[in-house]
């Protein structure tokens, strides 16, 4: 089972700038150059003991208001693409998964994919050029079962 966003938090209320890092694929100096760069509007944090921590659900509503754009899986070169076609898909902010646990579950299920085709399109969260986000309840209606093969 793959940890999707919610696992991530320290308390229902609050996540670290480390958790949410790790949440997203991507390091804390890179959360610290989001907060810095006001086009994003990342939320501020707040002190919780000794450690800085943003309140979860404004992090949920910051990821859910960040563009979303179609990407596909592309089994032949095994990678995710990312299209320039908006997506207006709406799915659960708490199944968020980063980029290497999205590859990670695509790559070990390419064979039981329910599409013959060599891709398959989904929708994902932008956060900036480096930074996707992919919905886990969403690959799963793409991947066959085990108990049906």
């Amino acid at each position: 089972m793959s940890k999707i966003l919610s696992s991530f938090t320290e308390t229902p209320q609050t996540i670290s700038i480390e958790q949410l890092a790790t949440a997203l694929g991507c390091n804390e100096s890179t959360i610290y150059m989001w907060l810095k760069d006001e086009t994003l509007q990342l939320p501020k944090p707040i002190e919780v003991g000794k450690k800085m921590c943003f309140i979860y659900e404004e992090i949920k509503e910051w990821l859910f208001n960040r563009p979303r754009l179609n990407c596909f899986y592309n089994k032949n070169l095994n990678k995710i693409e990312i299209t320039n076609e908006e997506s207006l898909n709406s799915p659960d902010i708490d199944s968020l998964i980063n980029e290497q646990t999205a590859l990670e579950i695509l790559r070990q299920n390419k064979n039981k994919f329910l599409s013959k085709r060599n891709a398959i399109v989904m929708p994902c969260v932008v956060i900036d050029n480096n930074t996707h986000l992919f919905f886990s309840e969403l690959l799963g209606k793409y991947i066959l079962l085990q108990t049906y093969m």
